[in-house]
């Protein structure tokens, strides 16, 4: 990748310069598909079975949790999040992704759920470039094999 990626499995082992606070609250958060087949993902987790199965049969081995609001976690108004979630959508549609809707909520109920889109089969690269346009902290990713992973994107 161009730049550096933090690829984080374990929030204990994650860099001391990282905000602990802030990478706490990405780490307590759910991040949900909300169309069949409607599954859940928490960092430094295994996939659950269903979504391994699934995934499986489609012959998939990687994919992106990737979304556009509060750009670098900065709260923007309702509608101009909106917006930067159409915009993402749209990228992914022009580069001709398959995506899922999903969402992004703190399980502490401290901050609102946040539209993101599951992108399947999206290559590391790509993802990494996405999140960057959309000035994202983090994205989730993972590949066949490993554990749902927080990829901390900095400059």
């Amino acid at each position: 990748m161009s730049k550096p990626v933090v690829v984080i499995r374990n929030l204990e082992d994650s860099p001391d310069w990282l905000d602990r606070r802030l990478l706490a609250a990405y780490w307590r958060t759910e991040y949900r598909v909300l169309q069949p087949p409607g599954f859940v993902f928490l960092p430094g987790q295994n996939l659950p079975a269903a979504a391994a199965e699934w995934l499986a049969g489609q012959g998939l081995s990687r994919w992106a949790l990737l979304g556009a609001w509060n750009p670098h976690s900065s709260p923007l108004p309702a509608a101009a999040n909106a917006d930067r979630h159409q915009k993402l959508v749209q990228n992914l549609d022009r580069l001709g992704y398959s995506f899922l809707p999903a969402t992004g909520a703190g399980t502490d109920g401290l901050w609102p759920p946040e539209d993101h889109c599951w992108v399947l089969d999206l290559p590391a690269e790509e993802a990494v470039r996405l999140g960057r346009l959309f000035e994202q902290n983090a994205i989730l990713y993972w590949e066949q094999g490993g554990v749902v992973e927080l990829w901390w994107l900095w400059q």
